[in-house]
């Protein structure tokens, strides 16, 4: 059987879609109903809550923290031009959640709310909500990078962790986003190692398998690829996950990091000399005399090394490979 108005349902729930791609004017009788529908609240509480608002007990959500969560820039201008609207207010559900119009606005990716909102020169980018995650935070969590971009251009800290001890780039991280993540490394103001007291950004990134985010905090040489959770390195985590990819970029990541901690390291670089020297020195009797200084009879300043026999009890004695070296030989 058709229901008598098929279309209800998603009128109901999508109806902001449609106002936000129309292109209104304040004399257009639709602009008019979306303000008195904004304005209303205890009598239609089931319509806000199947539009993701708020539940019955959630209130109040002022006209313009509505338009600003629905993404209704032009709703949210006309309520900004009256004298008693407050842009910086904040919501209150049992006093625990403290989120402004700009919170809602960024949480949901709405850049036209949120520059018509830091236009006004009235509300406070950095204003996090109760748990102190701020509107950059939200917009990172989401991989809204324009207005991450639009928000970091307010001077705002980029490495403040909030309640959770968690920053923007922990987030996007976390998230797969990898588009924020080489924003905010390339801004110069993070901390990519940052941890949260277990899980680093490159730790959660290996967990949920985002190979492009592993790449971009890899490639920074600034990520401590020892650091373990649970006794696990990002390595070890990548490996009994199966994530061969990871792994790889891991292995690399590490090869890279033995070779510039061996060209840093002063006492390296002095046996590089010495064996520098010792090689010139061998070169130049060998162009002074007319001897075979590696002949059959030479005195050799070394034992050449020769293959290992691995069926000797001494070769059992000195290579014992563990579970984790069987584990990376077979990606």
């Amino acid at each position: 059987m058709i229901p008598k108005h098929p279309f209800l349902q998603y009128a109901v729930q999508n109806w902001h879609h449609h106002v936000r791609l129309a292109d209104l004017n304040d004399d257009n009788p639709v602009h008019q109903l979306v303000h008195d529908l904004l304005r209303r609240d205890d009598d239609l509480p089931y319509f806000w809550l199947i539009n993701g608002m708020f539940d019955l007990y959630a209130r109040p959500w002022t006209p313009l923290m509505k338009a600003s969560y629905l993404g209704l820039s032009q709703a949210a201008m006309t309520l900004l031009q009256s004298d008693n609207v407050k842009p910086n207010s904040m919501q209150k559900f049992d006093h625990t959640l403290g989120r402004t119009p700009l919170w809602h606005a960024a949480n949901g990716g709405h850049i036209a709310v949120v520059k018509l909102l830091l236009s006004t020169g009235k509300v406070k980018p950095d204003r996090g909500d109760t748990d102190t995650i701020t509107p950059l935070g939200c917009a990172a969590v989401n991989g809204h990078i324009q207005v991450v971009r639009l928000l970091t251009e307010c001077g705002l800290h980029l490495n403040t962790p909030d309640g959770h001890r968690q920053t923007p780039l922990w987030y996007a991280a976390d998230g797969g986003h990898a588009e924020v993540v080489r924003f905010l490394l390339g801004t110069g103001k993070v901390d990519p190692d940052h941890s949260t007291g277990s899980i680093t950004p490159l730790m959660a990134a290996v967990e949920n398998g985002h190979v492009e985010v592993v790449r971009l905090l890899a490639e920074t040489g600034r990520v401590n690829l020892a650091f373990r959770d649970m006794d696990e390195t990002p390595l070890m985590r990548a490996t009994r996950m199966g994530n061969k990819e990871i792994a790889c970029i891991l292995r690399t990541a590490e090869a890279n990091s033995h070779s510039k901690a061996r060209r840093t390291d002063p006492d390296a670089q002095k046996e590089k000399v010495v064996l520098t020297s010792s090689s010139k020195e061998v070169n130049s009797i060998s162009d002074d005399d007319d001897t075979t200084v590696f002949g059959d009879d030479a005195d050799l300043p070394w034992t050449p090394p020769t293959q290992l026999d691995m069926t000797s009890p001494l070769a059992e004695e000195e290579y014992k490979p563990t579970p984790f070296d069987i584990a990376v030989s077979k990606l």
